[in-house]
């Protein structure tokens, strides 16, 4: 039973439409070049099917001259002696046919190189669009996006799929034109030499478009079923390079080889799928189209032995349906190419189309000026409805104060500071900076007043400074180098071999840990933010760094409001209080003092910190 019954037809088609209507929208700003080729393909098709016109004619002018040498009693030995020497009359207009011929040849000539040209020029600029569109949309997206989907997914899309919507502009789109016109211009031509044999010649051709519409549909099912394997496929390999440390160190290559060529023989199967279908129809159709031949020339026979049609007429009734045929059987390969287009365009719009998950109201303003005071109004947020990472937060943080977060691992530490930027949205409850609640906010002015450096550093592949200045492109010089020595990486930058304009390689692999951390930390001061966050900073730093640096950042606290999320009792003991945050729920507030007098969390890590704990029954984890 087909996979394409009369139901899912008609809807399947009415997608494809849309589908293509989209992707003429991804032209439409182009659309000068679009109808330049349009017009172009117009002109060369109509330019040969006159020239085909015009070569039958001239043979139609040589078998004239037969019949007459034929008429006048005369035979073969005397007709090839009036070819040699032929009256005036036939001899202009054979001349003039030929010129004309030669004429039209040389400007087809000349109008399919301009085409491919205009075709080349159109499909280079709709693909830079169409990146530069969804790179766009992947900026716009929230974190809870790249939450969801893969990274090696995203890539392909942007690179594998955006190359086949522009083949199918390029070619698919433009041959489907071409053949069309070719296919009305040549029909046209055999009716006006013989209307009957026109349509006999042209009986298989609605059994080539239904069997194509009953392919078609399965063909961009299995397209997109191909596209997800590879998918999985680039995910695995984009995953394996970026840990490849891991790997090695765990001695797991065989395991990696053998898990990426099951992938690998996952989207080989896949892919086979739409192979078997391609060259499954493909004897049957050709040999559909060859039959228009075989019934022109057996039809046409017939009518040229009974003298109702002259031979010059049938040869070019031959060459039209051979051209007809050709263009036919291009219409599988178009057909393919549009099928797999389809499917890559339909994974593209899932990203353009995509609403992030974390939205600027149409009205929103600039945070207005202010030093930072912060309120979480019982604020409650999971990463899905099912699975709260935070209940009912209340904390108000006054301007200037130093806040250390402190909890157990997956206490949600990290998670209510994210909320701040705006990275995630609470379930219920409201943030506030100087008043204002954060999601009436423009982005771009909430997240140019915080500055933030992460527990895991990222560094771009890029000159020191560069790095450095990546949040305020236009900071000059000086200050840049007043964030490295505040950040304690001044010094290390200074022994790179060409100082802060030395290239770091990818994510700063050239680098040590504590030096990636450094850069991370000046990257933040440099932007001079309202509101600090150091999301265990500290972590990749020795305790001799960590005393250095903490020390220039005292200077740097004094001017703004600073949250730290530590797990050393030295960063901790800077704070003007501590937050203890356990299970999603701040079970304490308070200074150093005041949570050490108290059993709990605080007090528990601090002592095996400071060693007094011996036993390690008696230290919750």
């Amino acid at each position: 039973m087909s996979d394409v019954n009369s139901t899912d037809s008609p809807k399947r088609f009415s997608s494809a439409l849309a589908l293509l209507g989209r992707i003429y929208g991804l032209v439409r700003p182009f659309r000068g070049d679009f109808w330049l080729v349009n017009c172009l393909t117009l002109l060369i098709i109509a330019a040969e099917v006159l020239e085909v016109r015009l070569v039958g004619s001239g043979f139609k002018q040589i078998e004239g001259l037969g019949r007459q040498v034929s008429a006048d009693g005369g035979g073969v030995g005397t007709f090839w002696s009036t070819l040699a020497d032929p009256p005036v009359a036939f001899l202009g207009k054979v001349r003039s046919l030929a010129i004309i011929i030669l004429i039209l040849a040389v400007v087809r000539g000349i109008l399919r190189f301009s085409n491919r040209l205009a075709m080349s020029w159109l499909g280079e600029r709709v693909i830079w669009r169409l990146r530069s569109l969804l790179f766009s949309a992947l900026q716009r997206q929230s974190f809870a996006y790249y939450d969801r989907n893969f990274s090696g997914q995203l890539i392909n899309r942007v690179t594998g799929d955006v190359q086949r919507v522009r083949r199918m502009i390029n070619m698919a789109w433009f041959t489907s034109l071409q053949t069309a016109v070719y296919v009305l211009g040549y029909f046209v031509l055999m009716l006006t030499i013989h209307p009957m044999l026109a349509v006999v010649s042209m009986t298989t051709v609605p059994i080539c478009v239904w069997q194509l519409i009953r392919m078609a549909g399965k063909l961009r099912s299995a397209f997109h079923d191909a596209r997800d394997g590879e998918d999985d496929m680039v995910t695995t390999l984009e995953e394996n390079i970026a840990g490849v440390e891991v790997v090695k160190a765990f001695a797991r290559e065989k395991f990696e080889v053998a898990k990426f060529e099951e992938q690998s023989r996952s989207l080989f199967e896949r892919v086979m799928v739409v192979v078997d279908l391609f060259r499954g129809n493909m004897p049957v159709y050709r040999a559909l189209v060859r039959l228009n031949l075989v019934l022109a020339l057996g039809v046409g026979g017939v009518l040229v032995m009974n003298g109702r049609l002259w031979i010059a007429e049938l040869f070019v009734f031959s060459m039209a349906v051979n051209v007809i045929g050709n263009q036919l059987r291009q219409v599988l390969n178009v057909t393919n190419q549009v099928q797999e287009a389809l499917a890559s365009s339909e994974r593209i719009f899932e990203i353009l189309d995509a609403r992030p998950d974390v939205e600027e109201r149409p009205n929103a303003r600039p945070l207005p000026p202010g030093r930072g005071h912060v309120v979480f109004d019982h604020v409650t947020f999971g990463y899905d409805a099912d699975h709260l990472v935070l209940h009912d937060v209340v904390l108000e943080v006054a301007a200037g104060e130093v806040i250390a977060v402190v909890g157990p691992t997956g206490a949600g530490k990290s998670t209510l500071l994210n909320l701040l930027p705006r990275f995630y949205d609470p379930n219920a409850g409201r943030v506030l900076i100087d008043g204002v609640p954060v999601d009436e906010v423009a982005l771009q002015s909430l997240r140019a007043s915080i500055g933030l450096v992460f527990q895991e550093t990222f560094l771009f592949s890029d000159t020191v400074a560069n790095n450095i200045a990546f949040g305020v492109p236009e900071v000059r010089s000086e200050e840049i180098v007043t964030a490295a020595r505040i950040a304690r990486a001044h010094d290390f930058i200074e022994s790179l071999e060409d100082g802060y304009d030395t290239v770091i390689g990818e994510r700063g692999v050239t680098l040590s840990g504590g030096q990636r951390q450094r850069l991370a930390i000046a990257r933040a001061i440099v932007k001079d933010p309202r509101i600090l966050v150091l999301d265990d900073a500290m972590a990749s730093v020795d305790s001799a760094t960590e005393h250095e640096i903490t020390a220039d950042l005292d200077a740097v606290f004094e001017h703004r409001t600073v949250f730290i999320v530590a797990h050393r009792l030295s960063s901790v003991k800077r704070a003007d209080r501590v937050v203890v945050i356990e299970e999603g729920r701040i079970t304490a507030v308070g200074a150093h003092d005041e949570l050490m007098s108290t059993e709990g969390h605080y007090r528990q890590m601090a002592r095996v910190q400071l060693g007094e704990l011996v036993d390690r029954d008696e230290v919750r984890a």
